[in-house]
């Protein structure tokens, strides 16, 4: 298991994931790196990883098990990532980033930023969530009409909040994101993100 506390982009953990679908390999690297992988379990379907043996950085690790799958993964925060498809590229070209890709990638960093700043402030208004000492998962869209929909919610170590942050998100009127920004949107919040944001009031 990951070592308890905070960590730099040079330390090294120990691997050992052999060829797997590609499901079960990111879960073992989940327990191994003690960060949550979110994922579309159709979209990984049908796929291997590439093996993980040896010493690697989390990033290196990730990446090393996601080559030639046809996967990325970004990070959500530093305890979290999610893996998806990559954007595709004609075949034999290096991908380039245009102007109109870096600013939709601009426009997705603003609006996720957006939506975690008020649904962490929408969470924190309900002081029995303790929403600032807990890790949260949350995956949904927003529609026209500014509400959420197809909404997921995890809070693995008490699942019986979950019937109340769903009341809260469901209760919430949010901006719809603006062009060339995806949906559905996965957040996390977490005890180290809120810290950020200077935890819930008291």
């Amino acid at each position: 298991m990951r070592p308890s506390g905070q960590t730099s982009s040079n330390d090294t953990f120990a691997f050992d994931i052999p060829r797997l679908p590609v499901g079960q390999a990111l879960r073992r690297y989940g327990e191994i790196s003690d960060r949550s992988v979110l994922y579309e379990t159709r979209q990984v379907a049908d796929r291997y990883s590439t093996p993980v043996h040896g010493r690697f950085s989390l990033d290196a690790a990730l990446n090393t098990l996601l080559k030639d799958t046809g996967l990325v993964a970004r990070a959500l925060s530093s305890d979290s990532v999610t893996v998806a498809p990559i954007a595709s590229t004609h075949k034999g070209s290096a991908p380039s980033l245009s102007i109109a890709a870096a600013q939709a990638r601009h426009s997705q960093q603003l609006y996720d930023g957006y939506l975690q700043g008020l649904v962490f402030q929408s969470l924190c208004a309900w002081p029995d969530l303790h929403a600032d000492r807990r890790r949260i998962i949350l995956r949904f869209s927003v529609n026209a009409r500014r509400r959420v929909e197809g909404l997921r919610v995890r809070i693995a170590a008490q699942p019986e909040l979950e019937p109340r942050v769903r009341e809260v998100l469901t209760a919430l009127a949010i901006d719809p994101p603006p062009p060339g920004v995806a949906q559905p949107v996965m957040l996390m919040i977490s005890p180290v993100a809120a810290a950020r944001r200077g935890g819930c009031p008291s």
